[in-house]
């Protein structure tokens, strides 16, 4: 396990405007994942509804429907992970895919922690 040794205000499990990468949340709704990060590549697999993720990466997208953002997310709880590319917000959708409270286990980019048992490292 790690002890973060030092926390934003963001740690807070208050609701945020916007989403940040290390962090984990809610999804509201089934998410269909992606192998790229284009809507139209190939699915590589569904974020049940209720599971929380763990969004890695976000990027801005635009295409012919208009602005989006797209994360690299992963369910992390599930043996060999189910993981991939979400469209997790799109100009005019009036419900979001992932909630905006971020939940334990969230980490900080660039924070700091120390480490206090075994511990594994994944590429």
């Amino acid at each position: 396990a790690l002890e973060p040794l030092h926390c934003s205000d963001e740690s807070s499990g208050e609701e945020q405007e916007d989403w940040i990468a290390g962090s984990r949340y809610q999804a509201l709704r089934d998410i269909p994942l992606f192998s790229r990060q284009e809507p139209r590549s190939e699915a590589c697999g569904t974020i049940p509804r209720g599971s929380v993720v763990l969004v890695m990466v976000l990027q801005p997208h635009e295409d012919e429907l208009g602005e989006a953002v797209m994360a690299y997310i992963a369910d992390t709880k599930i043996p060999g992970w189910t993981k991939g590319w979400a469209t997790i917000s799109r100009e005019g959708w009036s419900r979001p895919v992932l909630g905006f409270r971020r939940l334990t286990g969230s980490w900080e980019l660039g924070g700091r922690y120390r480490v206090l048992e075994s511990l594994v490292l994944r590429a």
